[in-house]
Parts: C-alpha cells; sequence; structure tokens
C-alpha cells in the first residue's frame, strides 16, 4: 500500500492531469493525499470534483511546499510514501512497476526512476542516468560515493519520482521548512545518511517546467534564507564523519552558489557561505567555479542553456 501526497498551491492548470494519472493506476492500492496549501485560486474546487474514496483532502494555511508535505507524511497510513507534485503526472504503470523494484531491491530506504522533462512549448527529453544502469535496468547505489565518482548536481532524482520509507524520512528530519528551493535534494541527502537508493532506468513519471527554474516559486531566485545552499554546511550532513559526505557538501555548495554570485543582489550572504566552502574537497572543476570571475560564470550559463536546453 501506497500513501501519495500531493501539496497543493495555485495550481489550477495542472491539478486535474495530476490526479487523474494517480486515478489511472493499474497498481491500485493506495490512498491519495492532497494537501491545499492555502491556495488563492480555484485549485481546491477542481480537486473536490473528483469522487473517489482513496482521495484525502487537508487543507491548511499557507507555509510552503516543505511543511504541506511534511503534513502529509504525518497521516499517512502506509509506510511507502510516493510523492507527486501538483504540476506533474505519472505514467499509468508507474506504481505497478514501482512495486516490482521493491520487492527486488527490499530494505531500502529510497526508489526512484528516470523521467520526462515537459517543457512550456511541447519540448519532451528524458532524464536518465545511465551511469547506474542501461535502460530498463536497475541499480543500488550510494548517493555520495555516486556525487563523488560522477560529480553530477543535476541528479535525475525529485520528489515525483520517488517513494521513500516513512520511518526513515521521519528519522532522517523530513522536509525542513525553512527551505522551499532544492528542499527534496536536502532532505534526499539526508536520507542516504541511513540508508542506499534503488533507481530503475525507466521514465515513467512526467517533470513538468512550466516556469523557468528561477521563477518557478516566487518570480525571482529565492533570498538565499529560503535555499538549502543556506543550510547545507549545518544539520545531520555537517555532523557526518564520512569523507564522501563531505565532498558533496563542499563541492555541491559552489555548484549551488554560482547563481547567486552571478546576480551579486546578496552578496554579503554569497562571501559568508563561500568563506564555509573548504577548498582541501573540492576538484578541480569546482575549484574554478569558486574562484571565476562572475563574467566567466555567466558566459558558462548562457553556453550550456544553448547547447542543453536545461
Amino acid at each position: 500500500m501506497f500513501s501519495i501526497i500531493i501539496p497543493l498551491y495555485n495550481k489550477r492548470e495542472f491539478i486535474k492531469q495530476s490526479i487523474q494519472s494517480v486515478l489511472d493506476q493499474s497498481y491500485i492500492y493506495f490512498e491519495c493525499i492532497i494537501v491545499d496549501d492555502g491556495s488563492t485560486d480555484d485549485s481546491l474546487s477542481l480537486v473536490k470534483e473528483f469522487n473517489d474514496d482513496r482521495l484525502k483532502i487537508l487543507s491548511k494555511i499557507n507555509g510552503g511546499v516543505s511543511s504541506a508535505r511534511n503534513l502529509g507524511i504525518q497521516i499517512a497510513k502506509y509506510n511507502y510514501i510516493a510523492f507527486l507534485d501538483a504540476d506533474d503526472y505519472w505514467s499509468p504503470n508507474y506504481l505497478e512497476l514501482m512495486t516490482m523494484l521493491i520487492n527486488k531491491y527490499p530494505n531500502n530506504g529510497l526508489y526512484f526512476s528516470s523521467h520526462y522533462i515537459v517543457y512550456p512549448k511541447g519540448n519532451v527529453i528524458v532524464k536518465s542516468s545511465p551511469e547506474l544502469a542501461a535502460e530498463n535496468q536497475s541499480s543500488v547505489f550510494n548517493l555520495f560515493q555516486y556525487f563523488k565518482t560522477y560529480r553530477v548536481c543535476g541528479w535525475t532524482l525529485h520528489t515525483s519520482c520517488c517513494i521513500v520509507d516513512k520511518n526513515i524520512v521521519i528519522e532522517a528530519g523530513g522536509f525542513d521548512e525553512r527551505i522551499s528551493f532544492y528542499e527534496d535534494y536536502d532532505l534526499f541527502s539526508r536520507i542516504a545518511l541511513y540508508t542506499d537508493f534503488v533507481y530503475l532506468n525507466d521514465p515513467l513519471t512526467y517533470y513538468n517546467c512550466d516556469l523557468p527554474a528561477d521563477e518557478r516559486l516566487t518570480g525571482t531566485r529565492p533570498q538565499i534564507s529560503k535555499h538549502w545552499i543556506n543550510y547545507i554546511h549545518s544539520g545531520l550532513l555537517s555532523q557526518s564523519k564520512d569523507i564522501n559526505v563531505k565532498y558533496l557538501i563542499h563541492n555541491f555548495a559552489v555548484f549551488l552558489l554560482r547563481r547567486y554570485r552571478e546576480s551579486e543582489k546578496q552578496i554579503d550572504e554569497v562571501n559568508r557561505i563561500s568563506k564555509l566552502i573548504n577548498d582541501r574537497f573540492l576538484t578541480l572543476r569546482f575549484m574554478i567555479l569558486k574562484y571565476s570571475p562572475v563574467w566567466f560564470l555567466i558566459f558558462l550559463t548562457k553556453r550550456r542553456t544553448n547547447v542543453t536546453n536545461y
């Protein structure tokens, strides 16, 4: 049995498709918890048009996506929790194939598949990790060793394509409600302190890029206080003695901080966090990123956008 959690805030254009993709699943043993986080449009009324006993609707004062997911986790009846964002959707066989994956690799804490990225103009690409598994194959891996080996910052993993063990999520502290940007990577990295991850190289979910990344939440890149970069050097990760964990913290911090350096609007906070990054753990690539002038970072970002459109 799965507890599916959908946080909802002003997604009237997408929420019906999201819920319908849940109800269309070939695997039918689930509850679906929609947590309305104080929507101001008619998203909630659209949800109420569905008539299915497996749907449960909660309403709360707006507190952000992390608080909405945490509320869903608290009331979830089942041990396996599947996250789905209100603007994303699943293939009809997602839960069925993920059930098979869990049965094949029991006693792990997080399972995920590759996924499709859907762009506003209708372009669709596959986001996968072939270094972990060939197409339609699966693997078990340690997240921190994976990062050190491949230095991949744009993980295939995101909330709408993963299923987690509720007990491990709670032990890891749940979503940090102070964070509204990269809050999923924050939680995933803390979960990785307790368990290996299981990956299925089969695109089964659809990640909807309805807005550019910088505008997805607030219309502008959020304050550093709301970003994982502000907390990556504290908490459970920073307490670990594992060299691979330290490697992720410091190299990933360089990656996350580079976009704030480009704008220079929060330069004092950027400088504060930069001082926490230990060069001893940086690879040459991230060392160059850390000390490159701003004009060079902007050039790299534009070049990457033009080449990959992602």
